[in-house]
């Protein structure tokens, strides 16, 4: 479908046409292909995205010994990749 939308938007700038209506009908086609995220509720995607970040905060405070919550986040996200390199590794010594 993106590729028939580019097509009909370069036909319209080439052959001066006027091909809005196919690609909004092709707009609205993909646009119904994702499921919105909910927003409200005990399972909204905020509340899951606190839960990981709490649950991250947890790892790298016991990894590191440090408080994860006073870290930049340039900090907080070199010590979660870092961790998560780590994660492989472990599991390979303990074999």
């Amino acid at each position: 479908m993106l590729k028939q939308r580019t097509i009909l938007v370069l036909d319209g700038i080439i052959n001066e046409k006027n091909n809005a209506e196919s690609i909004d009908t092709i707009d609205i086609s993909l646009l119904n292909l994702s499921k919105p995220k909910s927003y409200n509720g005990n399972k909204s995607i905020e509340v899951l995205y606190n839960k990981q970040f709490e649950a991250a905060c947890v790892l790298i405070t016991q990894q590191l010994n440090t408080n994860a919550k006073k870290m930049t986040v340039f900090e907080f996200y070199t010590a979660f990749e870092q961790l998560k390199k780590q994660k492989p590794q472990n599991k390979n010594k303990q074999r």
